[in-house]
Parts: C-alpha cells; structure tokens; sequence
C-alpha cells in the first residue's frame, strides 16, 4: 500500500494539499510512507510509526498555525483514528529523551518496543550509554532483551500465554466431543451453527465476523479405549 502514498494521492485526500509548500509536502509524503510500512509491522513498528506521525504533525502544524489540518489529516489518510495517532506519538515520546537517539534507532530498526511494561525495569537496572556508538547501542539492546526474557514478569507471561491454550484446548475438545455424540446428519450440522451463534451473542460478539481455521496439532480429542488389532491376512 506505501506505493499508493503518492503526491496526487494525498492532493486528493486533502484540501490544504497545495497550500503547503514543497519541502512539507516532501516530508508529510515520505513520512506517510513510513508509517504504512511501520503500522503493517504490528508491535514491532510501534516506536517507528510514533516517530513519523510527530513529525508529520509537527510539519502540519507549524506550517498551518494550528491543529485543524494535523487533524484531516489523521482522518483522511490514516488508517487509524485522530486518537490513535495521538496515542501513538505520546508512546514515542515517553521514551524520546530518555535514552539516546542512536538507541531508538537500534529498537526501531530491530523491532524492539522499549517503551512497554517489559523494559522498565532494564532501562533501571542497565541505564543506556549516553553517546553511543551504533553497535554499542546495539549491544545495550541486546543485554536488555536479555534481561526481560529473564525477568519474573516474563516468566509469569509465559505461563499465563501456556494457560490460555490449554483453556482453548479443553474448550474445543468439549465441543468436538459433544459434537460427535449427537445423530449424524444435518441435525448435529445445525446444533453446531446454534452453538456458534449462541456464543457469539453470549461473548458480546454477534458483529464478528468469523472465517474457519486450520485446526493446530494436538487440539482435537484423543481416542479413548484399546485400538483395533490388525485382521491377518489370509492370502
């Protein structure tokens, strides 16, 4: 999608387009760029896009004089609200001034989130070097990776994520389970779309959309009783 954030798309998408003058319009294109590329990295992009919408906003706003046009902005060509870009920036400025640029650039570039619950905790314990080199930045990232795969909160993530799958297992094999003991047929077809749609409405989801997925091993039952002996052969 970065390929359609051209010039002419964004003349389109804004009103004030041609009133900004040509290094803005240079910086808003190429900074919107970023942040489609970043947002699709998921988590990973999070400090990048916080970094391309401030100073996207900071262009917009210093050029108009106000906030009006950061706003249409965030509505017209973003793919997330005026909140949400908001939200965005304030997470990058939380850690903007608190560790080295060069650092930033490392987590950025490594996909690290340093402004999340896991490295507050590092950033006390092993305070960054005030000017780093790019590899020693680099270093620093990798110790405090190090100390949050090793960190208690860590570990006590880890255990809950395990938990939630074996809820998810129990869960499913119940059904699969309660499934297989109805009449073959349409019936149990329609019990099954009954169920599904009940839980929906019961779960606080009936606008959901749902699409089918592949089953991952060892979730469906496992057969109970002795299996089958083989039948020898008379040839």
């Amino acid at each position: 999608m970065s390929n359609l954030i051209t010039r002419e798309f964004l003349g389109e998408q804004l009103d004030f387009w041609g009133k900004l003058d040509g290094a803005v319009q240079k910086t808003v294109q190429a900074e919107t760029v970023g942040v489609v590329e970043d947002f699709n990295r998921g988590i990973k992009g999070f400090l990048a896009v916080g970094r391309h919408l401030k100073v996207i906003k900071a262009a917009l706003v210093l050029e108009a004089g106000r906030e009006g046009r950061w706003m249409r902005y965030c509505k017209n060509v973003l793919p997330f609200t005026y909140r949400t870009a908001e939200r965005y920036i304030e997470r990058f400025e939380k850690i903007e001034g608190v560790v080295p640029e060069r650092v930033i650039e490392a987590a950025i570039a490594r996909g690290v989130d340093l402004v999340g619950g896991d490295f507050s905790e590092p950033l006390k314990q092993l305070p960054p070097p005030k000017d780093p080199t790019p590899r020693q930045a680099v270093e620093w990232i990798e110790k405090a990776q190090e100390l949050v795969k090793n960190s208690p909160r860590t570990r006590h993530k880890a255990r809950r994520r395990v938990d939630v799958v074996r809820v998810e297992v129990r869960a499913f094999r119940a059904v699969v389970t309660a499934y297989k003991s109805l009449p073959a047929g349409k019936g149990r077809h329609s019990w099954a779309v009954a169920l599904i749609g009940k839980l929906l409405t019961e779960l606080g989801l009936a606008g959901q959309k749902v699409e089918a997925e592949a089953v991952p091993a060892g979730y469906r039952p496992v057969p109970v009783g002795r299996p089958r002996k083989a039948v020898a052969s008379t040839d």
